[in-house]
């Protein structure tokens, strides 16, 4: 009888499996809700689809979603498509070179950026909430993988663990040599690439319709890419 590996020590606690296994939809849920909130309480100028913004939000939301669709790019090169679509933690991929040398999470980083990006033409407060919300949900969701990755590789993920951050980045430890851009990297993230080219548009013409519509755009990608997984739905 195997022994359930102990979770790795965490404020926030660690994420349940239901939880883990519904994460990019409750991630996709939160924002216009976070946002729809957010204007009811009069935390921004502007509507719902259209908020009023600065130039200086509209430069930062799109540096932060160039930086944050690249570090998804990058880190999912080095990842197979399988374990990012996963409804369950996978643990037979220990990966510690490129962007896994910066930090243990660099998707989630990614991903954070990506959101954030949004938030921040929504104004300071909905970025604070967004900011909050998703650092409790990904330090659950971290702690969920690194219980599974500490139980298949015991000392030597504890080794990774104790030079790499699992949040705060430390590029000196990767080379330039590292960055690679392969096509299944990019298309395993048609969704958060589409979310980086609507975050851009918004910051560009206002609106998030762009943003939705640039989401809705990606389905057939993604369809055709997972593709074998939803087969196995029904």
């Amino acid at each position: 009888m195997s022994v359930a590996p102990a979770p790795r020590e965490s404020l926030l606690g660690v994420a349940r499996t239901r939880e883990y296994r519904w994460r990019l939809w409750i991630l996709l849920a939160s924002q216009p809700v976070l946002a729809a909130i957010g204007g009811a309480f009069g935390a921004y100028r502007g509507t719902f689809m259209e908020p009023q913004f600065g130039e200086a939000a509209a430069i930062t939301c799109i540096v932060l979603s160039c930086v944050g669709v690249f570090l998804r790019i990058w880190a999912s090169s080095y990842l197979e498509s399988r374990v990012m679509a996963s409804g369950a933690a996978n643990a037979d991929l220990l990966v510690t070179d490129g962007p896994y040398a910066w930090c243990r999470n660099p998707l989630y980083v990614g991903t954070l950026l990506l959101i954030l990006a949004m938030s921040v033409l929504y104004g300071p407060w909905i970025f604070l909430a967004v900011l909050v919300w998703h650092v409790i949900r990904y330090e659950r969701i971290a702690a969920y993988e690194e219980m599974h990755l500490r139980g298949r590789w015991g000392a030597h993920f504890d080794d990774y663990a104790a030079h790499v951050h699992r949040w705060l980045p430390n590029p000196f430890r990767s080379r330039l040599s590292d960055v690679v851009v392969r096509r299944q990297g990019i298309l395993s993230n048609s969704l958060f690439v589409a979310i980086g080219i609507g975050n851009v548009l918004f910051a560009l013409n206002g609106s998030a319709w762009w943003l939705i519509g640039c989401g809705l755009a990606s389905a057939p990608v993604m369809i055709f890419v997972h593709r074998k997984r939803i087969r196995q739905l029904f």
